[in-house]
This record gives C-alpha cells, sequence and structure tokens, in this order.
C-alpha cells in the first residue's frame, strides 16, 4: 500500500512546501492542490519526468500522481499531456512489472475519459494497440484496468475514433471478460459493448458536457491499489 512518506520519499527531489501537496495528489488529490502543483513553474515538467526515472520506487508514486491530475479538469489533463506524459504512460504499458502497467492503464483511462482532441492525441499515439494487447496480459488486473481504459472510450469517443479501436481487433479478449469472475469488469464491459450497439445503431445518447461527471460511475474509482510485485 502506497503511504505518504513513500511518496515523499520517491519524490526526494522536490522540496515542501509543494511536497505535501505532490504527496496529496498521488494519494487521491483534491482540484485545488493539482491546481498549485500545476501552475507553479517548472514543476509539472519535473514531474513527469520521473515517469522515465530507472527506480520503480520514483516511478510509482510520480505515476500515480500523474494519473490522479488526469482526473482533473479538461484544461488541467491538457496541462499534463502539453507537458508530455503521453510518451512515458504509453512506454509504461509495454514494461515488464505489471503494478506499472496496470497504474499506465489506470492513467491512459483517465485521458480516454477526456474530450475528442484529448482522446485523439492518446489514438495517434498509439494507446489503442497497447491496451488491446493488455486485454491479453498474463495478470487479471492489468485487463481490467484495460478494459476500464477501453470503455470510457466506447463511452466518450466520436465515432470515427470508435472505429479506430476496431482497426486494433479488441473485441474477442474484450468480450472474453465478460465471463470474469469479477462482476463489476463483466459490468463495465457490458457497458461499453451496449454504447458501441447504440453508436452502431445510430441510437446513442448525446455525449454529456462533462464526460467526467456524466459518467461518475466509470470514472470516479479508486486508483488502482499498489504492489511491489
Amino acid at each position: 500500500m502506497l503511504t505518504g512518506s513513500d511518496v515523499q520519499r520517491s519524490l526526494f527531489a522536490i522540496r515542501p512546501p509543494l511536497a505535501s501537496a505532490l504527496v496529496e495528489i498521488a494519494l487521491g488529490g483534491k482540484s485545488g492542490r493539482i491546481e498549485a502543483v500545476q501552475t507553479t513553474p517548472g514543476l509539472l515538467p519535473r514531474l513527469v519526468a520521473l515517469l522515465e526515472h530507472r527506480s520503480a520506487a520514483v516511478k510509482t508514486p510520480a505515476l500515480r500522481a500523474v494519473g490522479n491530475m488526469l482526473t482533473g479538469s479538461d484544461v488541467q489533463t491538457d496541462r499534463c499531456l502539453d507537458a508530455g506524459c503521453l510518451p512515458p504512460l504509453l512506454a509504461l504499458l509495454q514494461c515488464s512489472k505489471p503494478s506499472l502497467v496496470k497504474e499506465g492503464a489506470w492513467a491512459m483511462s483517465n485521458v480516454l475519459a477526456g474530450t475528442h482532441a484529448q482522446i485523439q492525441r492518446a489514438i495517434d499515439g498509439g494507446a489503442l494497440a497497447l491496451l488491446a494487447a493488455l486485454l491479453d496480459h498474463a495478470d487479471v488486473k492489468c485487463q481490467k484496468e484495460a478494459a476500464w481504459a477501453i470503455t470510457n472510450l466506447c463511452l466518450g469517443g466520436a465515432p470515427a475514433q470508435l472505429d479506430r479501436l476496431f482497426a486494433v481487433q479488441f473485441l474477442e479478449p474484450y468480450t472474453r471478460l465478460l465471463a470474469s469472475p469479477d462482476h463489476r469488469a463483466a459490468a463495465v464491459v457490458l457497458d461499453g459493448l451496449t454504447h458501441l450497439l447504440q453508436v452502431m445503431m445510430g441510437t446513442s445518447h448525446t455525449r454529456p458536457s462533462d464526460p467526467k461527471l456524466g459518467r461518475a460511475s466509470i470514472i470516479h474509482r479508486p486508483p488502482p491499489s499498489c504492489s511491489t510485485d
């Protein structure tokens, strides 16, 4: 379980008083705290750079902090993307440590819960093929986080963006999770498939003006628990 002291040690290069704000963000921060960190000159790029640190003990809390920032407003999400968080997040989806893969997929699910422009940036970066591959990952928790991410795209993506999803052959491993003993994971997949069918039949509802509020049951959930596998 990630503790405040873990975060404080891992973000050793960040000095108080901002260290306490980073700790709170990493453990589930508030929008005001996110704003304070993001608007401090040079701090957000420094935090994003830690996503590529060689030590998982540094990378993990940095990833948690960035992932929580991506649950903020559209402006706050754009700042993270503009700071260059997407390439290291995509790299983490391919790393050998399941706990980092799981956290990376969770962070990507927050990007895919955003605006069409934010979703497109993830698609252009190659996120869909990586997430589709994770649906067959040996670690079940990684599979579930990838399914959350894909469901967010199904619920909020434009029709052309959903076409890109079909191009990466996600459907078979995605629907396989309907048989998961984890009923919540199965329900998430069912929600995504239902919306896909509605789009294909031309009966889907208008996208909410704020998807992160309009789909609270999908978006606002605890981040995956940390482990040291």
